[in-house]
């Protein structure tokens, strides 16, 4: 049974012995992750993300891709590093991310120093989150991770995911303080 979850896109070029390799995964409904790109050289790499794109840009349930890359590795800067450049804002994302750690509580709010109210995200307050991550990240980041009302947890794909055995869901945290909202915390499993 094919569950499209994961595919594995490879280009080879048996004459100059150059080949390349990038695996992606279902992100969201309509949108696709990539990373571990690996190859034997940059014309196989760039040959292997160019066929990607060409199929993505054939195929209708693809609305967005996404790729981790890190700027100080210089094929990827020199690849991904002059979209700013290329696109407009509202057609790419491009921002370095950190990850941490935090322990999860058990309890549905949580107060934090006394002054920081951390809550899920739900149909009551997905507006005002709309709204920040606009502002913080951009519209295009808004539509790429489907953030919606109907869509927060991502349950129609984790219905997918559990074709495979396997569970895909989002849960996503607000920051407010004194009411304003200071930050969030979008949690994938």
């Amino acid at each position: 049974m094919q569950h499209g979850l994961l595919q594995v896109l490879t280009y080879g070029d048996v004459g100059q012995a150059n080949w390349a390799s990038v695996s992606e995964w279902m992100q969201t409904e309509n949108g696709w992750n990539s990373q571990h790109l690996v190859g034997t050289s940059p014309i196989a790499s760039r040959a292997v993300m160019l066929c990607r794109q060409m199929e993505a840009i054939h195929n209708s349930l693809h609305y967005s891709y996404q790729n981790f890359f890190q700027q100080k590795n210089k094929f990827s800067k020199r690849v991904f590093g002059s979209i700013d450049q290329s696109f407009s804002n509202q057609q790419y994302y491009l921002k370095e991310y950190a990850y941490f750690y935090l322990q999860k509580s058990t309890k549905s709010s949580v107060i934090v120093d006394c002054s920081i109210d951390i809550l899920p995200a739900d149909k009551n307050n997905v507006g005002d989150l709309l709204l920040f991550l606009n502002q913080q990240r951009s519209i295009c980041f808004c539509q790429a991770e489907q953030i919606t009302v109907d869509n927060l947890t991502l349950q129609l794909l984790n219905k997918r995911y559990h074709t495979a055995g396997l569970f895909r869901y989002r849960q996503i945290y607000i920051c407010r303080q004194q009411g304003e909202i200071v930050g969030c915390s979008i949690v994938y499993r």
